[in-house]
């Protein structure tokens, strides 16, 4: 919007309003780049006439075809610098004229819907089945990690439980048939 309706925008704005929580106005002040990018066009300008001049001298005085194609280049790359410096002023000419807003709006919590719009309880069902699916396939992954990993291990212990249990009791009953009381009796 342009510049000169700012105030008018915000009033109304703040007359519709129940009640304004903040308000932040600010600007840019582009003058300074603005007044160095006039200066800057001028001696671009001033430069891109220069090589003009020099452009005339080559074709007059040498005439290769090289010299003038440098010549030509450099007047191409300084009229690409005139120009995007001309087109940065336009910019900034527009932007200081126009005004731009913007608004963060909060709803009054008393006019608020019971149920939100866009509240699907069947997609609700949907992701609590697939959390119950990946638990259960956690407690299935940790029940076939310890069947695979310590599956072996608790079989290689059992045994070797076995083994312990099976020399003691045959000390045991070799002790006690030489007449030897047990250990502990």
């Amino acid at each position: 919007m342009p510049a000169q309706k700012l105030d008018a925008a915000l009033a109304a704005i703040r007359k519709a309003a129940r009640r304004v929580e903040s308000e932040t106005v600010s600007g840019d002040d582009v003058t300074q780049e603005y007044v160095d990018l006039e200066s800057q066009v001028r001696n671009l300008e001033a430069a891109e006439v220069e090589m003009r001049q020099l452009m005339a001298t080559v074709r007059d005085r040498t005439k290769k075809a090289e010299d003038i194609l440098e010549v030509y280049q450099q007047l191409v790359q300084l009229r690409g610098q005139i120009e995007t410096a001309k087109g940065r002023m336009r910019y900034l000419s527009q932007m200081s004229a126009m005004s731009t807003i913007k608004l963060t709006l909060t709803p009054d919590a008393a006019t608020a819907p019971v149920v939100e719009p866009g509240w699907q309880p069947v997609a609700v069902a949907k992701d609590a089945s697939r959390a119950l699916v990946k638990t259960a396939e956690g407690f299935a992954d940790v029940a076939i990690w310890a069947i695979v990993y310590f599956g072996p291990l608790l079989l290689a212990l059992a045994t070797m439980l076995v083994v312990v249990w099976r020399v003691v009791r045959r000390r045991r009953a070799v002790t006690f048939a030489a007449g030897t009381p047990p250990i502990g009796a």
